[in-house]
């Protein structure tokens, strides 16, 4: 899982993939867990083959965070795309 929080990352014509969460503990977000006043930016991007309790590809923590797909693809991840529904504009889940 990779951690956006309190600055303006991007990832452009990247990825996050095949990552699970440690078996012990529920886990939020198992590509990407966006939290605090982070705004983050998917350029060209595929989040695909992730899984967690929620959000197996992107979570999005309360605060003002926000994530803005651009040609991004969002699939494949377990149990879910994005979470909470409707915090990831064009994530279809």
């Amino acid at each position: 899982m990779r951690t956006m929080s309190e600055r303006s990352p991007g990832v452009r014509a990247g990825g996050f993939r095949t990552r699970s969460p440690p078996t012990a503990a529920p886990c939020q977000g198992g590509g990407l867990y966006v939290f605090g006043a982070s705004h983050t930016n998917l350029v060209a991007s595929r989040v695909t083959g992730n899984t967690a309790s929620d959000g197996g590809g992107i979570y999005v923590s309360g605060g003002t965070a926000t994530v803005t797909l651009s040609s991004t693809t969002v699939s494949g991840n377990t149990p879910n795309q994005c979470r909470p529904l409707g915090a990831v504009p064009g994530c279809v889940n």
